[in-house]
C-alpha cells in the first residue's frame, strides 16, 4: 500500500525536525503531527510504503522517505501517476477548495483523506461531503467530530487523536513531586490573539495579589507558526499584540515584572520548566483548539491545567479545571496554586491509553485498510446540544430529500452566539485581542 502525506513546510523549514519522535522541536502542532505520524508509520512493519511530500528542504527523520514538489497540485499529479492508494492532506481552504485541485468532475484514482487539525465551518463541510475525491475526513478529537453529527459530512468523517510521546513521563514526575513544586504557572503556544495569551496576562496581577511568590513562564513566540514573522519592540509578538498584553506584565516604567519570564520557542528543553510547573495554561481562550498537544504535554510532566472548556480540552484535559467562562481564569489558577491535590495517576492512564504513539499509529493503519470503527456517542450529550443533533440526524435519515433542507444545528448555534450575543466563538481565529 502506498500512502502519501503532503505538507507545505516553507514557514518552518529552518527548524531541525530530525528527532520529532522525542517531542515537538518548536513548530506548530499540525506540522509536528504530519512529521510524527508519517515517520512512525514508516518505521513500523505494516505493509505501508509512506512518502512525505513537502515544498522546502529541511532536516527530517532519517526513516522518512521525502519527495519535494512545488505545491499540492504537483503532489496530486505525482501520486496519481505513481498510483498511490491514499494521499493525506491538511484542511486548507486555499489549497483544497479555492484552487479547485479536487474538481468533482475529475475523478482521482488516489483516495484523498483530509486531516482536519482546525475547525471547519458548514460550507467547507458541504464541499468535502459532496466531493467524491475526498473519501474521509479525519478529525483530531471526538468532541470536534461530534459538533456536526447532523451534517452530511459526518458520514465520511472519523477521528484519530494526536500522538504524544509518553515515555519517561511517570519516572520524571516521581523525581519532581507535585507537592514539592513552587508556584510556577506556564503558558505554551503561539503569542497571538486567537491563542488567548492576553487573557492570562490580564489575570496575572490579580494572581500575584493572592499568590505573591507566583512565577509566570511563557514558552512560545509570535514566530511559532511562521519563522519570518515581524515582532514588536519586546521581540515577543507583533507590535499590535504586544501593546495589548504587555501593560499587564510590566511596571510603571515599562520594565517586565520580575515574576514574568519570556522563554521564546523551545523544543525538548521545555520539559525542565514543565517539571517545575504547578499550573499549565494552554490557550485560555479555547479558540481553534481541536486537541491541544501542549495541554497533554503539560499534564504528562505533572502540571495541572487551567483553561476554558472547549471541544479540544474536553478530550484532552483530565487533571485540572475547565472554566465555563474565560473570566474564571484567574480564580481557577489561584485555586490550583493553593492546592497540593493532583489527579496525575488518572490523567497519565488516560493519556497512555488514548494518545500514545503506538495506539495512534494502529488507528491510522486501521483507517487505511478500512476497518477503523467509530464508537457511538456516549458522553457530554448536553454540550452544544449534542442530543438535539443526534435527533436531527435521525430525522434527516427518515425524511428523504426534505432532509437536505433541514438546518445544521451547530450553524444555528454559531450564528446565535455571534450575531445575537456578540460572542467570540471557537471558530473565530481572526479576532484582534480584547
Amino acid at each position: 500500500m502506498k500512502v502519501g502525506f503532503y505538507l507545505d513546510n516553507s514557514t518552518v523549514a529552518s527548524v531541525d525536525c530530525s528527532t520529532v519522535g522525542k517531542g515537538n522541536p518548536g513548530i506548530g502542532g499540525t506540522e509536528y503531527m504530519f512529521l510524527l505520524i508519517s515517520s512512525m508509520l514508516s518505521d513500523r512493519s505494516n505493509g505501508i510504503d509512506v512518502t512525505f511530500f513537502t515544498t522546502s528542504k529541511f532536516k527530517f527523520p532519517e526513516e522518512l522517505k521525502v519527495k519535494y514538489c512545488n505545491g499540492l497540485a504537483e503532489c496530486v499529479t505525482i501520486v496519481e501517476y505513481e498510483e498511490f492508494d491514499f494521499l493525506v492532506i491538511k484542511h486548507d481552504v486555499e489549497d483544497n477548495i479555492y484552487s479547485n485541485i479536487f474538481d468533482r468532475q475529475n475523478r482521482l484514482k488516489t483516495k484523498v483523506i483530509v486531516w482536519a487539525h482546525v475547525f471547519m465551518c458548514y460550507w467547507e463541510l458541504d464541499y468535502y461531503a459532496s466531493n467524491p475525491n475526498i473519501t474521509r475526513i479525519v478529525n483530531v478529537g471526538k468532541e470536534t467530530l461530534e459538533l456536526n453529527i447532523d451534517h452530511k459530512a459526518y458520514d465520511k468523517s472519523t477521528y484519530i487523536f494526536n500522538a504524544v510521546n509518553t515515555s519517561g513521563a511517570s519516572e520524571a514526575c516521581k523525581a519532581h513531586p507535585f507537592e514539592d513544586r513552587a508556584n510556577v504557572v506556564t503558558y505554551i503556544g503561539q503569542l497571538s490573539p486567537f491563542k488567548g495569551f492576553h487573557l492570562l496576562a490580564k489575570a496575572w496581577k490579580k494572581i500575584l495579589k493572592e499568590v505573591p511568590d507566583a512565577q509566570l513562564y511563557i514558552i512560545g513566540s509570535g514566530k511559532l507558526y511562521d519563522k519570518n514573522a515581524t515582532l514588536g519592540c519586546y521581540n515577543i509578538a507583533s507590535s499590535e499584540y504586544e501593546s495589548q498584553f504587555m501593560p499587564y506584565l510590566t511596571d510603571d516604567n515599562g520594565r517586565i515584572l520580575d515574576s514574568v519570564h519570556f522563554m521564546g520557542v523551545m523544543g525538548e528543553e521545555k520539559n525542565e520548566i514543565l517539571l517545575r510547573t504547578k499550573v499549565g495554561v494552554p490557550n485560555p481562550s479555547g479558540i481553534t483548539e481541536t486537541f491541544c498537544i501542549s495541554a497533554v504535554e503539560m499534564q504528562l510532566m505533572g502540571a495541572r491545567i487551567a483553561t476554558y472548556r472547549s471541544p479540544g480540552f474536553i478530550d484532552t484535559v483530565r487533571n485540572g479545571i475547565l472554566g465555563r467562562k474565560q473570566s474564571d481564569l484567574a480564580d481557577n489558577i489561584i485555586k490550583l496554586l493553593n492546592s497540593d491535590a493532583t489527579d496525575y495517576a488518572k490523567a497519565i492512564e488516560y493519556i497512555e491509553s488514548n494518545f500514545s504513539p503506538v495506539v495512534v499509529a494502529e488507528k491510522w493503519e486501521k483507517l487505511f485498510i478500512g476497518n477503523l470503527a467509530v464508537e457511538g456517542v456516549r458522553s457530554n450529550l448536553g454540550y452544544r446540544l449534542k442530543w438535539a443533533k443526534m435527533l436531527m440526524r435521525k430525522v434527516k435519515r427518515h425524511v428523504g430529500i426534505l432532509g437536505r433542507k433541514l438546518p445544521v444545528i451547530e450553524r444555528i448555534l454559531l450564528y446565535t452566539e455571534r450575531k445575537l450575543h456578540g460572542l467570540v466563538t471557537y471558530l473565530d481565529s481572526d479576532i484582534k485581542g480584547f
